[in-house]
């Protein structure tokens, strides 16, 4: 079996997500985001999909809510493809802010199925990110980044 990519330069992964993202949307002109997705889900490669870098450290507050084994937050190719599709306002300067955000979040909310949590961080724009923990704890992904307004953040 294929072992995963794992990589270590931030613009290497973004650069080469952003070329399938456009070829996917290319290719699919007149679909909606979703629909997108799920055509980029079955027309790249399972492995490349699979692909993924260490983004960041969860801060201790988070890897005791989720009750995950470690600390480590990974993007894998097929969020980042995703979220290039469906978030298109997010720029690769606002990934940048991950490593920030996921260590140092303003807000954390634990989720009702108690496998994810929805970070909050203020730096000159509301950023969400939505991170998961797998079934058995071992492992942190990214799933998603987007702007949220103001309101939505701090309402109780």
């Amino acid at each position: 079996m294929d072992k995963k990519k794992e990589y270590t330069n931030f613009e290497e992964f973004y650069s080469n997500a952003l070329k399938l993202a456009e070829e996917v949307k290319d290719k699919t002109v007149g679909m909606h985001a979703n629909e997108r997705v799920n055509f980029a889900r079955n027309y790249i490669m399972k492995i490349t999909m699979m692909e993924f870098i260490n983004i960041s450290v969860l801060s201790k507050e988070c890897v005791t809510i989720l009750e995950t084994s470690s600390d480590t937050l990974k993007f894998s190719m097929d969020n980042l493809i995703k979220n290039l599709i469906v978030h298109s306002d997010v720029t690769i300067e606002d990934y940048k802010k991950i490593p920030s955000i996921a260590k140092y979040p303003s807000k954390i909310i634990k989720s009702k199925t108690n496998y994810d949590v929805i970070l909050f961080k203020d730096v000159e724009k509301y950023y969400k990110l939505v991170v998961k923990t797998t079934k058995n704890r071992k492992e942190n992904f990214l799933c998603d980044i987007f702007f949220v307004i103001f309101n939505f953040i701090y309402r109780g």
